[in-house]
This record gives structure tokens, sequence and C-alpha cells, in this order.
């Protein structure tokens, strides 16, 4: 649940934050301030949107492990298939 929610929201967030922070940049036109922000923007987007990744995954299977069904397991395995 976790991961769906991650994977619709945090694309489009990142896009927009790390554009925001590029038309910044430009806006100096300081060659030195926009290829520093280009590449600490790319790096930390990349960082933070893995690691926010690995946290949902981490997060959905604690919520699976926890999680009391009232389902027979079969049943919930057809219905997966």
């Amino acid at each position: 649940m976790y991961s769906m929610i991650y994977g619709v929201i945090s694309l489009p967030v990142f896009f927009i934050s790390v554009t925001f922070g590029l038309l910044r940049a430009f806006e100096t036109h300081r060659l030195a301030v926009i290829y520093s922000v280009l590449f600490f923007v790319v790096i930390c987007g990349a960082a933070a949107w893995y690691g926010l990744r690995r946290l949902a995954c981490k997060l959905d299977l604690v919520r699976a492990k926890s999680a009391h069904s009232n389902f027979p397991t079969a049943t919930l395995e057809e219905f997966i298939r």
C-alpha cells in the first residue's frame, strides 16, 4: 500500500521540486551556481527518492506481517493470481 502511494506521488513531487530548483539556479546566470545546483539536486534527489522508496517497501513488509486477514490463505492466493 505504501509503495503504491509513494510511486504515484513521489515522481511528480520530485520532478516539480527539481525543476523549480534548476529554474531558480538558471535565473542567477552564474555557471558555477548552475552546475553545482544541477549536480547536488540530481544526486540528492536520487538518494532521497531511493531512500524513501526503500522505507515504503519496509513499511509494506511490516504491515503485511502484522495484518490479520479474515480470508483463508488459499482463497487469498487465488484472488491475487
